[in-house]
C-alpha cells in the first residue's frame, strides 16, 4: 500500500478480539478506536481492488473507502455485524452462489 494509507494504521499495543461493531460504536467516542477496523481490513479491500484495477487505482480507492466508512458510521447498525466466521464474504461483498476467486483463502 502507498505510504499515506500505510501511515494510517494503528500504533498502539495488540488489541484482543473485539468484533467491528464494537470498535465502531466505540470510534463514535473516539475516533482513534477506527484505526483497527483499517488495521484488519485495508490489506484485503487494497488487495480486492488491487487485483481488478492495478495498485494505483486501489491506493486511491482503498483510502476513499475507509474515509467514507469513517464518516458514515454513525449509521452503521451494529446488530448486523455477523462476526469474524463471516467477515471476509461479507468485506468484499461475494455473497452468491457463484463461484468467486476474491473469497478465496
Amino acid at each position: 500500500m502507498s505510504d499515506v494509507v500505510t501511515r494510517l494504521r494503528y500504533q498502539g499495543p495488540p488489541e484482543p478480539a473485539v468484533a467491528d461493531a464494537s470498535l465502531i460504536a466505540e470510534s463514535l467516542r473516539v475516533p482513534e478506536r477506527f484505526a483497527l477496523i483499517f488495521d484488519r481490513h485495508g490489506e484485503a479491500i487494497h488487495g480486492y481492488v488491487a487485483r481488478r484495477l492495478g495498485p494505483d487505482a486501489a491506493d486511491d480507492l482503498a483510502a476513499e473507502t475507509f474515509l467514507l466508512a469513517f464518516q458514515r458510521r454513525d449509521g452503521y447498525d451494529t446488530r448486523q455485524d455477523p462476526g469474524p466466521s463471516s467477515r471476509k464474504p461479507n468485506r468484499c461483498g461475494c455473497r452468491s452462489t457463484a463461484p468467486n476467486p476474491a473469497c478465496s483463502t
